[in-house]
């Protein structure tokens, strides 16, 4: 998913990065690319946006290993140590299946979110970039062992993936760089399945043998939905289950039958050869191990899986299956319910597209419409034990640089929320049964700990501080003395403890069951009893103990159950079940069984057998993190276009770099156009070394006024601070600065230095479930002081915008878009000095101002002042989801719009006949029509859309015909 949020500090790269790679997209009826996948390449790998990871503030450190230099702070040497050990040792292991290796990996460790993820590139240099916080207990890996050991394996693959570079490609790397990667361009469940194979292969868990990936799979197949996923839709992030899980879950399944049906040394086979092979022939090395297409081979793999789960269904029915109702809601999923047995209330977090909301249900099942409920990204939901409340985790902004979880409450009563820890990282939170105190799971340093707090004190005390390969989950107080809590170690082994706080004890409960989690404590005929979830018959099912010593279970499910709460009064469950559109919450009868659940085998499972082996541990010796060994350019992108008229070439070269954490970041690119035999550059540089980045940026660019020949170019040169903001507002960026100008027109030359600041606030965003953002808003704003050097006069100017979508009251992913843009100059000065306008919007959801006039040709209007308004009405019109095979094309959706535009300007026009006509700013022409949007993936990873829009101008003086208009848009420039 795109995120709508520009930095400031990189703003202006962005708007002359956007312009100029959508000026060859949108005269892509003209221009005919013949090196397109390295374009593909630098929407893949751009990394010239990315913000500084930490705090200027915070030191850090690098250990060098063998093949890896791994980043840290200074604060996190343990954590630096653990790491270097565990990519060393994923490393040797994944060295028996590829034979393709970088000399060196960067490997940084990024602590400042509890957002658990990982990536990896080679842009511009091999790094993987790790977020160390341990998984949560809802997510698709929570099964995993040793989460490093599982997020390298994984992010490693995907950097031997990407190594392999040879027939004609071994002389286009050392020529363009660490660009050169075919694989890159490979289609995504091809990459992610692929890894999670490694990481299946490598541990004694991984997705590929996990409870949540059998009972999804398994929920496909009871739905018969599971050959609705074919391999195409396998590709993409779409508005459905499992949305971006899709490549991982799907590719894993194939990669995982690949593997059975042939050596685990093949998947280097396959590697290599394509990685000396065009873009998208990607059949001929299936067909020469296997004999079969990469479609025949997936279709095998999903009847593997049918079959396999057909024999597991058919097990478990021969002990009556638990009768589910599920919870009607208007979300795509629910999880997480929790029962207030004082107050007869069902809280529950619910998936509404991309969000999570708190919503809240009587005992007769209907909503209730309570105010400020929370959203976000929610988790550990808990009822106060006797106060109208409820007490979440939350993962928040807690700076410009952190994203961390805390818990909050809240009050039913009065309808509001309140902070209860600050910076604590806390999640699974659980009171004790007086109220006074909670107990919940922290994540600092790469580990988990158990901590509580206490409301009269307001004081937090450590209980348990764990290491880097067991993690503590789903804490509780059983007694005022006495926390329950389950551990799971490296293996992936989960047990029950309890840790006697009085006496700074940990014990370990032998129920002798596998995998216990989600624990609860309920009083059920006057007893205290322990309720928690096991694998222990290879599905999810919640079990009892009354006495911590023997167990039985009180739910038989088909899929699995996870979060849950027991209404004790009605003998009534309300369970998180796995479903083939993820976690529904329902309800079923809390009941005894006395009987063994039937246990099922996993066939898909027991292809994996893997034998620990044994780790040597290196004490390596961290040094001083040195930025500036990692900003030589490594890669260079060329692009070369002819025009239909076959008069010129437009040439263009660029390159970026970064140091691991962006402290330092840069962009270099370079154009010429023959015909107009002019040259261009863009070029700058960002240093966040202290907590007031600058930035210093050059600029050279031509513009036309009116026509083609009528050239103007400016050469720019800038410095400017940028404040961080945060403290006012998250979505404000700002930047001020002076800067150096000289324009040259028909040789005269003008000159001009002055300051500037610049403002971008952005507070509206698009999942992947909209056509368009439906709701918010944003404004961009400059103003320069320019002084006159040489040849002309002082002047200011604002250039402005802004946007906002609007849906009330319109029909689903219906919405209504309106823009104002404006440039202002304060003096009479001439137009060159001024903006044209444009005839297409390189992005319609971003705040630059473009003036845009539909309808009309291109600089046909121009001067020193102007404004323009667009007012867009867009819906959607029809979901496609299709592609075929491998074919490198996916078909998503249409979407279209009725569309007004209107422009005013102060300068000059050139009507449909060549003539010259003065301006102003009073006067204005308008046109309106209809677009039609295709949105599709080509080539595996480039979205690209294609709009076709028809046109009514209303001035037939500068244009008296309807206009068409195609264009070929690369989404999210």
């Amino acid at each position: 998913m795109l995120d709508l949020k520009y930095s400031v500090d990189n703003l202006e790269h962005r708007i002359i990065l956007s312009n100029c790679l959508s000026h060859v997209t949108l005269v892509s009826m003209k221009f005919n690319s013949i090196l397109i996948f390295f374009l593909a390449l630098l929407f893949l790998n751009n990394q010239s946006s990315a913000e500084r990871i930490g705090l200027s503030d915070e030191s850090w450190k690098r250990i060098r290993t063998e093949h890896f230099d791994i980043i840290f702070t200074a604060k996190q040497q343990d954590l630096g140590l653990y790491y270097a050990n565990q990519a060393e040792f994923a490393f040797e292991n994944l060295s028996t299946v590829f034979t393709n290796r970088p000399k060196k990996i960067v490997m940084i460790l990024n602590d400042t979110t509890d957002i658990s993820n990982g990536y990896a590139t080679r842009i511009p240099y091999a790094h993987i970039m790790v977020y160390t916080a341990p998984i949560g207990d809802h997510e698709s890996l929570s099964e995993s062992g040793e989460w490093a050991r599982e997020l390298i394996t994984h992010e490693m693959t995907h950097i031997l993936q990407f190594e392999p570079a040879l027939s004609f490609y071994k002389f286009l790397r050392p020529l363009f760089g660490t660009i050169v990667a075919p694989n890159l361009l490979m289609p995504l469940w091809w990459k992610e399945g692929m890894a999670v194979e490694m990481e299946t292969q490598f541990s004694p868990q991984g997705r590929s043998r996990s409870y949540f990936q059998d009972a999804s799979l398994r929920a496909f197949v009871l739905d018969k939905k599971l050959f609705e996923y074919k391999l195409p839709q396998a590709n993409e992030v779409l508005p459905s289950w499992p949305y971006g899980s899709r490549a991982y879950l799907f590719g894993s399944v194939f990669w995982s039958s690949f593997a059975q049906d042939t050596k685990i040394s093949n998947v280097d086979t396959i590697v290599t050869r394509q990685g000396e092979r065009v873009p998208y022939a990607v059949e001929e090395p299936m067909r020469e191990i296997v004999n079969r297409t990469y479609e025949g081979q997936y279709t095998k793999a999903l009847n593997e899986v049918e079959i396999n789960a057909n024999l597991q269904i058919e097990k478990l029915k021969q002990q009556e299956i638990s009768n589910i109702q599920t919870l009607k809601t208007q979300g795509e999923s629910s999880f997480n319910p929790n029962w207030s047995n004082e107050f007869k209330i069902l809280a529950l977090i619910e998936q509404v597209e991309s969000d999570h909301e708190i919503k809240f249900f009587n005992d007769q099942r209907e909503e209730l419409k309570l105010k400020h409920r929370p959203s976000g990204k929610l988790s550990s939901l808990q009822f106060h034990p006797y106060a109208k409340k409820v007490l979440y985790a939350k993962v928040e902004d807690l700076n410009s640089k952190y994203k961390v979880s805390d818990l909050y409450m809240y009050d039913l009563e009065t309808e509001k929320s309140e902070q209860v820890t600050f910076n604590q990282r806390a999640r699974e939170a659980s009171f004790s049964d007086d109220g006074k105190k909670i107990v919940f799971v922290s994540t600092f340093d790469g580990k988990t700990q158990i901590k509580t707090f206490d409301f009269e004190t307001k004081k937090i005390k450590t209980i348990l501080s764990g290491d880097f390969k067991n993690r503590y989950q789903s804490p509780i107080f059983w007694t005022q003395n006495k926390i329950l809590y389950s551990k799971r170690n490296a293996s992936g082994q989960q047990k029950l403890y309890s840790y006697q706080l009085d006496h700074e004890q940990e014990n370990l409960i032998n129920l002798n069951l596998a995998d216990i989690r989600f624990l609860r404590k309920k009083i059920i005929n006057s007893t205290p009893t322990l309720f928690f979830t096991s694998s222990e018959n290879g599905v999810h099912n919640i079990y009892s103990s009354a006495d911590l010593k023997k167990a039985i279970p009180v739910s038989h499910v088909a899929t699995g159950l996870w979060s849950y709460d027991i209404d004790p009064t009605q003998k009534q469950i309300w369970a998180s079940q796995m479903t083939s559109s993820g976690f529904q919450v329902g309800s079923l009868e809390l009941k005894n069984r006395q009987q063994k659940l039937p246990a099922i085998q996993n066939k898909l499972a027991e292809r994996y057998d893997y034998k620990e082996k044994k780790q040597t541990e290196k004490n390596y010796t961290p040094e001083d993190y040195p930025a500036a060994g990692y900003l030589i350019p490594t890669y260079w992108i060329p692009f070369i276009a002819t025009s239909s008229s076959s008069r010129g070439m437009y040439l263009q070269a660029q390159t970026s770099g970064h140091d691991p954490i962006n402290i330092h970041d840069y962009s270099l690119q370079a154009n010429y156009d023959t015909e107009l035999q002019k040259g261009g550059f863009t070029g700058y540089y960002t240093n966040s070394a202290t907590n007031l980045p600058f930035q210093i940026s050059g600029v050279v660019q031509s513009k036309s006024l009116g026509e083609a020949s009528n050239l103007v170019e400016t050469k720019t040169g800038s410095f400017g601070l940028t404040p961080d903001l945060f403290w006012l507002s998250k979505n404000l960026t700002f930047q001020i600065g002076v800067q150096h100008q000289q324009t040259d027109y028909f040789g005269n030359q003008t000159q001009h230095w002055g300051s500037y600041l610049l403002a971008n606030y952005i507070d509206f965003t698009q999942n992947i479930f909209q056509i368009s953002p439906d709701h918010g808003w944003g404004a961009y704003l400059k103003y320069e002081n320019l002084q006159n050097i040489k040849n002309s006069r002082d002047y200011n100017k604002v250039m402005a915008s802004v946007i906002a979508y609007f849906s009330p009251w319109l029909p689903t992913h219906h919405a209504i878009m309106t823009r104002v843009s404006t440039l202002l100059t304060f003096e009479s000065i001439q137009s060159r000095f001024g903006a044209s306008n444009t005839s297409l919007f390189y992005n319609s959801d971003t705040t630059l101002p473009q003036f845009v006039l539909r309808g009309y040709q291109p600089s046909q209007f121009y001067g020193r002042s102007m404004w323009n308004a667009n007012l867009e009405y867009r819906f959607p019109v029809k979901k496609i989801e299709k592609g075929s095979g491998t074919d490198a094309y996916f078909l998503k959706r249409v979407s279209g719009a009725l569309v007004t535009d209107g422009l005013g300007v102060e300068g000059g026009s050139i009507t449909e006949k060549n003539a010259f006509e003065k301006r102003t700013i009073n006067e204005s022409f308008w046109s309106s029509g209809a677009e039609l949007k295709l949105e599709t993936t080509i080539g595996y990873v480039l979205p690209v859309n294609f709009v076709l829009g028809l046109y009514v101008p209303y001035s037939p003086l500068f244009s008296s015909s309807t206009q068409i208009g195609i264009s070929l848009q690369i989404a999210g420039f």
